[in-house]
């Protein structure tokens, strides 16, 4: 197993498609803008066989500067993903 870097991506989706890269980059581009858009709106963007994209609340915890002193880390929201029934079957079926 490797990893595969957005370029890689992007060929793979143009050939999926029959497109030449630069639209398959163009299109994967449009895609990800999309989804951050909505995300950082509050939405949850589901898409079947892949999983939910949604954000949400993060506690107020306490931490520590770089000199050691506590400090208090405020409440916020923070990006969240669940991946659906089928991708887990199917990264459950992997070797180890």
């Amino acid at each position: 197993m490797s990893d595969l870097s957005f370029a890689g991506f992007c060929e793979e989706v143009g050939k999926h498609l029959g497109v030449n890269a630069r639209y398959a980059t163009e299109l994967t581009r449009a895609v990800v803008r999309v989804l951050v858009a909505r995300i950082a709106a509050g939405d949850a963007v589901r898409i079947p066989g892949l999983g939910t994209f949604g954000n949400k609340p993060a506690g107020q915890y306490s931490g520590r500067l770089p000199s050691g002193k506590p400090c208090r880390k405020a409440r916020r929201r923070v990006p969240r993903f669940r991946a659906a029934e089928e991708l887990r079957r199917k990264v459950a079926a992997l070797p180890v």
